[in-house]
């Protein structure tokens, strides 16, 4: 396990994403060391690539590894618990193989049901747009307070849903 931990937040290490920036504090929180990453390469909304100890290392949500021609299906039930408990799943692959599935809860900020709250009695209609699962996304959005959910949605998606309630004559905030 720790092996694992080490190599994913070595490959991690370059990102900027925030659910990179959490394996990484992670290992660094259990003493884990880091080691050097290489030929490191990052899709936004999808997961990244790298390098470390000269093993393969792909990163990120299942259509991504996928669409790389790894075969998860020994992840996925794990992936639907970590879901059902409002956890992302990020998938590893090791070499070509799938190899762990780490569960990454982003819990919302505590202020987060009030303030949807008192929105939703000012009239403002709440939306969530979010790349997290869609059981992910219905567990945060249940707990905060929100009924309407975009999930699996790429950045580039994220802005033409705002760009289409804009065209439409709305005024929209986002919060990310």
């Amino acid at each position: 396990e720790e092996k694992i931990i080490g190599l994913a937040a070595s490959a991690e290490n370059n990102s900027e994403h925030f659910l990179g920036k959490a394996i990484v504090a992670y290992a660094k929180e259990q003493s884990i060391e880091l080691l050097e990453s290489t030929h490191f390469y990052s899709e936004t909304g999808r997961g990244i690539e790298a390098e470390v100890d000269t093993k393969k290392l792909l990163l990120g949500n299942k259509t991504w590894l996928i669409d790389k021609g790894i075969d998860v299906d020994g992840l996925l039930a794990s992936a639907s618990d970590f879901s059902e408990q409002g956890k992302t799943p990020v998938f590893m692959a090791i070499d070509g193989t799938a190899a762990a599935i780490f569960g990454i809860a982003d819990k919302p900020r505590p202020q987060a049901v009030q303030a949807i709250h008192h929105l939703k009695k000012l009239g403002v209609h709440t939306l969530m747009v979010t790349g997290d699962t869609e059981k992910t996304a219905q567990y945060i959005a249940a707990i905060v307070g929100i009924e309407t959910v975009i999930a699996n949605a790429r950045p580039e998606q994220k802005l033409a849903i705002i760009h289409q309630f804009q065209t439409e004559g709305k005024n929209v905030g986002m919060i990310g």
